[in-house]
């Protein structure tokens, strides 16, 4: 996804710096973030991950598989 999705972002938007992380099925990179009083990040795509992780994110997360 990130072979097609980088370029077009880059392209759409050339002033803004994009940063991937690469998620393992998992939420706690997002949940360190919030603990550490981090900002998350405008973009999240994930293949899976258990809602049950992402609960308690639930407040800060726009499911967009409608938009």
């Amino acid at each position: 996804m990130t072979k097609t999705f980088t370029p077009w972002l880059e392209e759409k938007f050339p002033d803004i710096k994009f940063t991937f992380v690469v998620g393992y099925n998992t939420m706690d990179y997002y949940t360190d973030l919030t603990e550490r009083g981090e900002n998350m990040p405008d973009i999240i795509t994930y293949r899976r991950f258990s809602l049950n992780d992402a609960a308690h994110l639930s407040d800060q997360l726009m499911d967009m598989t409608v938009c």
